[in-house]
C-alpha cells in the first residue's frame, strides 16, 4: 500500500514537471493581472482615525449625591445630566441625527446618511473611556475632515442633549419648587391659625408648667409643714412629761417674826404657784396651738395640691390632642421649608452648571485625525501574494487532472 502511495506521489510530481510550463505561465498570468487590478483598478483608500474621551460620571462632578435613598437623592437624579454607558455612546456616534449634522456642516449635498454611514466605524478601545473613529473615503483630505467633523459634531450633540436635559430638569424643578412655595404658605397660615387660637397647645403647656411649679412649692411647703408637725408633737410630749414631773404648786415658808411674850417664834408655811409648771403650762398651750395651725396649714396644703394635681391632669387631657395637632403642622411647615429649600438649591446648582457649561465635559476630542498618507487598502502586497498562490495552485490541479482524468474519475466514483 505505501509503495503504491509512493508510485502516485511520484506520478502526481512528473505530471507537474510534464505541464511545469503551463503551471509558470498561468501563476505568473494569476500574479500579473492581481497586480495589475491592484495598481490601477481598485481605488486606493484612505482611512483617518480619531479618539474621543469619554468622561463618565466619576471623572466629572455631578450634580447630587447621596448615600441612601431619600428625597435629596430622588431631586438629585432628577437633575443629573444623562449617564451612557460606553456602548450607548458608540451607538450615538453612527445616529442620524449626528450624520445629518455632519452633512450639514460640511455641505455634502451629493452625500445622505446611509451613505455617510458606510464610510465611518466607531468602536470602543478595550478597558479604557476611549472611542475610535474611523472615516474612510480615496480622498485623504475628505478623510481627514469628515473623521474630525464627525467627531465635534458629536461632541456638540452630547453638550446640546446635556445641556438640554438640565434646562428641562431645572424648569421642572423650578415648577415644583413653586408649588412648594405655595404648600409652605398654606401650612404656615394653617399653624398661625392654629396657634392664635386662645387656649392653643402653647398656652396650655404654659399653665401645665405653671401648675407643675406651683405643685413642686406645695409639696415642698408640704413636706416641711409635716417635718414641722413632728418636730411640734416631740416638743408637746416632751413638755407634757416636764408637767407630769412637775408639781403644780410648791410650799414656801414665812420666816417673819410673831412678837409673843408667852410663844416663841414659830414660822409660817403656805402653798404658792410652781412658775415653772406656769411655764411649762403655758409653753405647752403654744405648742398645741402651733400644732393645730401646723396641721390645719398641712391640711390646706394637701387640699391645694389635690387641686392642682386634677387640674394638672385636666390641662393634659385637654393639651394631648392639641399638642398631637400642633407637632402635625410643625412637621408639615418643616417638610414643605425642607422640600422648598433643596429645591431651589438644585435650581440654582442646575443654573451654575449651565452658565460655565457643564455639559461640554462628558466628550472631548482626544486625538484629532490627521491627513493619512498611505491608503489601507487594497493591500496590494496581499493581494499580489494571493494572486500567486492562486495561480500555482489552479495550475498544479488542472496538470493532475489533464494526466490523470480516469483515475480522479475512479476516486469520484468510489467516493459515492
Amino acid at each position: 500500500m505505501a509503495r503504491n502511495e509512493g508510485f502516485f506521489l511520484w506520478q502526481y510530481f512528473e505530471a507537474l514537471k510534464k505541464h511545469r510550463w503551463m503551471i509558470v505561465f498561468t501563476t505568473s498570468l494569476s500574479f500579473v493581472i492581481t497586480t495589475l487590478v491592484s495598481f490601477f483598478v481598485l481605488s486606493p483608500a484612505y482611512e483617518a482615525k480619531l479618539v474621543l474621551l469619554i468622561l463618565r460620571a466619576g471623572d466629572t462632578k455631578q450634580i447630587g449625591s447621596s448615600a441612601n435613598f431619600n428625597l435629596e437623592e430622588v431631586i438629585s437624579s432628577a437633575s443629573k445630566m444623562p449617564e451612557f454607558t460606553m456602548q450607548s455612546y458608540v451607538a450615538q456616534v453612527q445616529t442620524d441625527t449626528v450624520l445629518q449634522r455632519v452633512i450639514d456642516s460640511m455641505r455634502l449635498k451629493e452625500h445622505d446618511t446611509t451613505r455617510l454611514k458606510s464610510q465611518v466605524t466607531a468602536s470602543m478601545i478595550k478597558d479604557t473611556n476611549l472611542i475610535e473613529v474611523k472615516a474612510v473615503d480615496a480622498d485623504p483630505e475628505f478623510a481627514r475632515d469628515l473623521a474630525n467633523t464627525l467627531g465635534n459634531e458629536f461632541a456638540e450633540y452630547m453638550t446640546e442633549m446635556n445641556l438640554q436635559k438640565l434646562t428641562k430638569s431645572g424648569y421642572l424643578l423650578e415648577q415644583q419648587a413653586n408649588e412648594e412655595e405655595k404648600m409652605l404658605q398654606k401650612a404656615m397660615e394653617d399653624l398661625n391659625n392654629f396657634l392664635a387660637q386662645p387656649r392653643n397647645s402653647n398656652v396650655l403647656d404654659q399653665e401645665a408648667k405653671n401648675l407643675t411649679d406651683l405643685l413642686t412649692r406645695y409639696g415642698n411647703a408640704k413636706i416641711q409643714a409635716e417635718i414641722e408637725v413632728q418636730q411640734i408633737g416631740a416638743q408637746i410630749i416632751e413638755l407634757e412629761r416636764q408637767l407630769e414631773e412637775t408639781p403644780q404648786k410648791i410650799q414656801c415658808a414665812d420666816h417673819r417674826s410673831l412678837q409673843s411674850t408667852d410663844h416663841p417664834v414659830v414660822p409660817r408655811v403656805t402653798e404658792e404657784i410652781n412658775p415653772v409648771y406656769t411655764m411649762l403650762k403655758t409653753e405647752l398651750t403654744q405648742k398645741a396651738s402651733q400644732l393645730a395651725g401646723k396641721k390645719a396649714e398641712l391640711r390646706t396644703l394637701v387640699a391645694s395640691i389635690g387641686e392642682i394635681e386634677k387640674k394638672w391632669a385636666t390641662i393634659q387631657e385637654e393639651m394631648a390632642p392639641k399638642q398631637t395637632e400642633y407637632e402635625r403642622l410643625k412637621r408639615e411647615v418643616e417638610r414643605h421649608t425642607n422640600t422648598r429649600n433643596l429645591l431651589m438649591e438644585k435650581v440654582t446648582e442646575i443654573r451654575i452648571a449651565r452658565f460655565i457649561n457643564q455639559g461640554e465635559t462628558t466628550v472631548k476630542v482626544a486625538s484629532p485625525a490627521i491627513t493619512p498618507t498611505t491608503p489601507f487598502k487594497p493591500n496590494k502586497k496581499k493581494n499580489m501574494l494571493l494572486g500567486f498562490l492562486i495561480g500555482m495552485i489552479l495550475s498544479s490541479v488542472l496538470a493532475i487532472m489533464l494526466e490523470f482524468p480516469g483515475e480522479i474519475m475512479k476516486k469520484k466514483e468510489k467516493e459515492t
